[in-house]
């Protein structure tokens, strides 16, 4: 199970009091951005197994990189 909620204001104050197992029993990721060169090579292990020419391959993983970096 996932929830995600923004970590202000008094709703998550209030859930926490009355639920404490939510802080007790959740473990929290924090999900920073990854650095271009590891897109990349993600990227490209995925599209290896592809037929695709070296040109196109090179422009699907610009869009792959390219979405990731504007989320």
């Amino acid at each position: 199970m996932m929830i995600l909620m923004s970590p202000a204001g008094e709703l998550l104050r209030s859930l926490i009091r009355n639920y404490p197992s939510l802080v007790n029993c959740t473990s929290i990721d924090w999900f920073m951005q990854w650095p271009k060169e590891a897109l990349e090579k993600v990227g490209s292990y995925f599209l290896a197994s592809t037929d695709f020419d070296d040109q196109t391959r090179n422009k699907i993983l610009d869009v792959f990189v390219d979405a990731h970096e504007q989320s």
